[in-house]
């Protein structure tokens, strides 16, 4: 995963990374610029509606 978003950032791309551990995912991606970190639990509709609302920049009031 980290050598894709890498690459993508690196090509000028807006990465997002969705994550359902996001220690692992931050020190997985530590360093690579232009990288954003989002909880998500795909398990988990209210985790996937909360990753949509983040995205659309609309934020939970619960």
């Amino acid at each position: 995963m980290a050598i894709a978003c890498m690459a993508l950032a690196s090509a000028g791309a807006n990465v997002v990374v969705g994550a359902r551990d996001m220690d692992k995912a931050e020190r997985n991606l530590r360093g690579i610029v232009e990288v954003e970190v989002l909880p998500l639990d795909l398990s988990d509709p209210a985790s996937i509606n909360q990753f949509d609302l983040c995205r659309l920049g609309v934020h939970s009031t619960s």
